[in-house]
């Protein structure tokens, strides 16, 4: 008889109790559609208004960005700290020829340039 009273009161409480569950969810699922719809016109604001950039840049991505900057900029100021060189024997050929014709020249018994 206590078997039959506990299936019962278990099946009346799943009654009661399964529309309760039902109206949560359907709330629930309101509530996450709104939120969607309401996100879709922020972003469309956003994309027209900031020209083209739908999400802000994290702080990460700011520190990122800033450190390839500084180092484009330091890979810049070393090429440009370079001194060009010049050369002055008068025919614009490169050092290591020239000491390379003055070596084989020398040893050679040749005249030195």
């Amino acid at each position: 008889m206590m078997s039959i009273l506990k299936t019962f009161g278990l099946g009346l409480l799943c009654t009661i109790l399964s529309p309760l569950i039902l109206v949560v969810f359907v709330l629930y699922f309101i509530y996450s559609l709104i939120g969607i719809i309401i996100m879709f016109f922020i972003t469309v604001y956003r994309y027209f208004a900031k020209g083209g950039s739908v999400l802000d840049e994290l702080e990460i991505e700011k520190k990122a960005k800033q450190i390839l900057k500084n180092q484009e900029e330091q890979r810049m100021n070393m090429y440009n700290n370079i001194a060009p060189q010049t050369y002055l024997n008068g025919n614009n050929s490169s050092p290591v020829t020239d000491n390379y014709i003055n070596y084989s020249n020398e040893n050679n018994g040749g005249e030195q340039k």
